[in-house]
């Protein structure tokens, strides 16, 4: 018998087929009705490649932080 009074488990998490993942969306298919768990590891390969990957041009196109910060300025002026 071990005389630890507590003792620490840790167990490593798992996500399931069903267990919900970002993924980026159109502006106008963000609704009061869209359900985060229809987004995850079984849906997210079908839904890759029927609208191919909407983050990549994040990745490839440049960016400039001026623009946004300039857009920023613009639409929300009274923040900082």
């Amino acid at each position: 018998m071990e005389g630890i009074v507590a003792k620490e488990k840790t167990i490593p998490y798992l996500p399931g087929r069903k267990s919900p993942i970002s993924t980026p969306l159109y502006w106008e298919k963000v609704e009061p009705s869209i359900n985060p768990e229809n987004f995850n590891l079984k849906t997210i390969s079908k839904r890759f490649k029927e609208m191919d990957d909407l983050f990549a041009p994040v990745l490839y196109e440049k960016q400039r932080i001026d623009e946004a910060l300039e857009i920023l300025q613009r639409d929300f002026p009274t923040v900082k």
